[in-house]
């Protein structure tokens, strides 16, 4: 999420960035959803981040080691500083203009970038399009995967993808010279997913032919009518 930031201070020597499933807008994907309080961070903060702070000490957890997970200093009171108190912050903080500092600058993102949001969590991990449409660059690519939203990071898949991108940007040819701009790994009910990529405008699935995007979805009219939920045929009226 911080690559975001980082990338509109534009640093020498940043070759290309990688935002995996990286929430690009704190009010919008964190803290309020369109406005709306969301208590997200009040659940996740004291469970990811406070258990292993700095200063936490001998009340935190042990890895198995001896020594305490977040380092062997014990803080206590005021000397215990958090640099951010989330519990609480979403709610007093209702409007946008109050996380401005927080949101990067799009249009000073120089660096090639390749954005691999998730189709299948909660918006902090997939609502990366937004991020990725605002920034300068031309140099950018799209992967929206599935599965968990820490899965395809560690699997195979993600590895092999991040290293061919990285690979090209560090002045070696791993073939990403033929990555399509925008790739989706469409999910079926089966839990199996077939990658569908765009090329020319048209979009075509690995192991199958081209199909353009009116085709890829059939919509049809669904009643919600009871005995049958399902039922496509609309309720009798009185």
């Amino acid at each position: 999420m911080n690559q975001w930031n980082a990338g509109a201070l534009q640093p020498p020597h940043l070759a290309a960035l990688c935002v995996w499933e990286g929430s690009c807008d704190y009010y919008r994907e964190l803290c309020r959803h369109g406005g709306i309080l969301s208590d997200f961070l009040n659940n996740w903060h004291p469970r990811q981040v406070g258990g292993v702070q700095h200063g936490v000490g001998d009340r935190g957890q042990e890895p198995g080691d001896g020594e305490p997970v977040a380092g062997p200093p014990t803080l206590r009171g005021c000397a215990r500083q958090e640099p951010h108190r989330h519990a609480g912050e979403a709610k007093a903080h209702k409007f946008i203009d109050d996380y401005a500092a927080r949101t990067a600058e799009f249009d000073k993102i120089e660096a090639p970038l390749l954005s691999p949001p998730i189709g299948a969590a909660w918006p902090a991990h997939a609502r990366q399009f937004r991020g990725l449409a605002r920034r300068r660059s031309k140099q950018k690519w799209l992967e929206v995967h599935g599965d968990t939203h820490f899965t395809h990071f560690y699997s195979k898949y993600g590895e092999t993808l991040q290293k061919k991108f990285f690979g090209h940007f560090s002045r070696r040819d791993t073939g990403w010279n033929q990555q399509p701009r925008v790739s989706v790994n469409v999910r079926h009910p089966d839990e199996s997913s077939c990658c569908a990529r765009k090329t020319n405008g048209r979009w075509r699935a690995r192991n199958g032919p081209s199909f353009s995007a009116p085709q890829a979805s059939r919509w049809r009219r669904v009643s919600l009518a009871e005995p049958r939920p399902s039922a496509t045929r609309p309720p009798a009226t009185d």
